[in-house]
């Protein structure tokens, strides 16, 4: 599934939030697929022009200048126009939009909280990768703790998704500023924008899984060594989207932690309520199994495979216990458990991985 990001009229120069406001959450939202298998290997083929033209502009952003990838001026400009283009090729699929039934009750709370929504339109994916690069531009123009790979990561997964739709020769080159912004806002932001970051990154693994696991069944090696190469440049940009999503103090993470809880949303509140994530943990699964048996011709980039997959784990896991530390998750202490969440998250993580194929049932520890 594809999940994309709102708009709330504001854009990185003009954010200037001190305190939590619900009306930040109850935001207009674009279209969205309403089930896993909306997102299929033909979907590029399917896409708008109009649709392509906006990923086009958008790619175009990503580009370093002399001190790395920061807005100036005509950046921001350029979101400005991103934003309303986005919203005006929504408006014109609104009749694409599925019925209310589609998703379970948590489900559809994850998607509220973070200002997602699901249709049917080909274009979703394409309009969501904008939104990633939107509030990957946004939040990287902010001070935060990534290192320049990590940055080059996420930069690098949104082009690999954008040469899907548009030829290199069709981006637009556009300089990037020199200020870093330093406006105050409250952390939710930071939170908000890197789930929409990590859910755009989430949609373009599930593509490629569909594609590589097409490959493997078609015994097409080439077009899988090429699918495997694009996963695993994606999951490390996932990892690099977890890291930059929990760039901030415990102390603010334990004012978004209480936005979290009831009334707002659920009780148990947690990521796995996303459906995207769980139908990738799906994919990764079958992908594994057709991985486990040995392939001398895809050797190679199913070991790069594992360990990207691991990385993005390890990524979780290290930003997990530098936020809460030994502190049970909110799912956790919904069940009247108190296992510290890292520990939770492991057992997950080892139990996931296995199931991916993964040969060593072992998770390393990311730097935060």
């Amino acid at each position: 599934m594809m999940s994309i990001r709102v708009n709330d009229q504001s854009t990185a120069a003009n954010v200037s939030h001190a305190s939590f406001d619900d009306a930040v959450i109850d935001r207009k939202v674009l279209p969205q697929f309403a089930f896993p298998g909306d997102i299929t290997t033909d979907l590029p083929h399917r896409t708008s022009h109009k649709a392509k033209l906006l990923l086009a502009r958008a790619i175009g952003l990503c580009r370093p200048g002399r001190d790395g990838y920061v807005l100036g001026g005509q950046e921001l400009h350029e979101l400005r126009d991103l934003v309303g283009a986005c919203h005006i090729l929504s408006d014109s699929r609104d009749e694409e939009r599925p019925e209310g039934a589609v998703l379970g009750e948590q489900e559809r709370a994850f998607d509220s909280f973070f200002g997602l929504s699901r249709g049917r339109s080909p274009d979703a994916l394409a309009i969501g990768i904008v939104w990633g690069i939107v509030a990957t531009l946004e939040e990287i123009s902010y001070p935060n703790a990534l290192v320049p790979a990590e940055t080059a990561a996420l930069m690098d997964a949104f082009r690999r998704l954008a040469k899907l739709f548009v030829p290199n020769s069709s981006w637009q080159t556009v300089p990037a500023g020199s200020d870093t912004l330093m406006i105050s806002r409250h952390p939710m932001e930071r939170w908000r924008n890197g789930h929409t970051i990590f859910v755009a990154i989430t949609s373009g693994l599930i593509f490629h899984h569909l594609r590589a696991i097409a490959a493997i069944e078609n015994e097409d090696f080439g077009d899988c060594r090429m699918a495997l190469n694009d996963l695993c440049g994606l999951f490390f940009a996932s990892a690099a989207a977890l890291r930059l999503t929990g760039d901030m103090p415990a102390e603010d993470y334990e004012e978004v932690r209480s936005i979290m809880a009831p009334p707002r949303v659920p009780e148990g509140f947690s990521g796995l309520f996303n459906c995207d994530h769980r139908h990738l943990l799906r994919l990764t699964k079958q992908l594994g199994m057709l991985l486990k048996n040995e392939r001398s011709e895809i050797s190679w980039e199913r070991e790069n495979y594992w360990s990207a997959l691991n990385a993005a784990y390890s990524s979780h896991i290290a930003v997990c216990t530098k936020l809460v530390g030994r502190m049970a998750s909110i799912a956790t202490v919904s069940k009247g458990q108190e296992i510290p969440a890292h520990e939770k998250l492991e057992g997950f993580a080892k139990r996931a991985l296995h199931l991916g194929g993964y040969p060593i049932r072992s998770v390393g520890r990311a730097p935060v």
